[in-house]
């Protein structure tokens, strides 16, 4: 795959620093956009996480990951400079081909998030609170207290971050009661997902990922 010919202007990109500096305190995946390219270059917008801006430093190598329908895939890239114009741009040379890290929707990582579940109720809709079970791109395990009728269409909201909610269609596909308490297991297929959120939703996966390597849990 050609990196030039696979991104588009507009592309949002998660960024690992792997090459830090004494003042960068940088723990976690950024997030930056593309902005422009050339024939040799890319030119993206300042790195954040949170809000916060991150700057990047002349000679400095990071990794970037995009995502497609067919996958997460990353290259490595060295910054060449640092356009401070109205709009900042770092300028990133490619230093290695795409590599494809995972398939998109498969990976489900075991993971406990409160969620809420609504559904539609008569002429009202009820919510319900939840917890994740684990996470994919294309879909949720939750456990929750109330039993949901198979095949029954859903909205869950996650929280990924601690100012971070995510509000998803879904289907139920699979309704498990538990063995030793009153509680349900609900499998969940996403539907219709807009864009930001699944990419949202596997940058989120591929951070605890990361996290979890580092510590040799994975």
């Amino acid at each position: 795959m050609n990196i030039f010919s696979e991104l588009k202007i507009g592309d949002k990109m998660s960024l690992d620093i792997t090459q830090k500096y004494i003042n960068q305190d940088v723990s976690s995946m950024l997030t930056t956009q593309l902005i422009d390219m050339d024939d040799y270059y890319l030119y993206i917008s300042p790195p954040a996480y949170k809000g916060k801006k991150f700057s990047l430093m002349e000679g400095q190598l990071v990794n970037l990951f995009f995502y497609r329908k067919s996958g997460v895939y990353s290259f490595e890239a060295k910054v060449v400079k640092k356009i401070n114009e109205e709009l900042v741009t770092f300028v990133l040379e490619p230093t290695s081909s795409i590599e494809r890290i995972q398939r998109r929707n498969y990976y489900r990582l075991p993971i406990v998030l409160p969620c809420v579940l609504k559904k539609q109720e008569n002429d009202k809709v009820v919510e319900y609170s939840c917890v994740s079970k684990d996470l994919s791109g294309g879909g949720i395990k939750l456990i929750c207290k109330q039993e949901i009728n198979l095949d029954e269409n859903i909205v869950v909201t996650i929280k990924i971050h601690e100012e971070q909610m995510i509000a998803i269609k879904g289907k139920v596909i699979r309704v498990v009661k538990g063995f030793e308490d009153n509680s349900y297991e609900i499998s969940v297929e996403f539907k219709n997902v807009e864009g930001n959120h699944l990419d949202q939703i596997i940058a989120f996966i591929f951070e605890k990922q990361r996290l979890m390597r580092k510590k040799g849990l994975m």
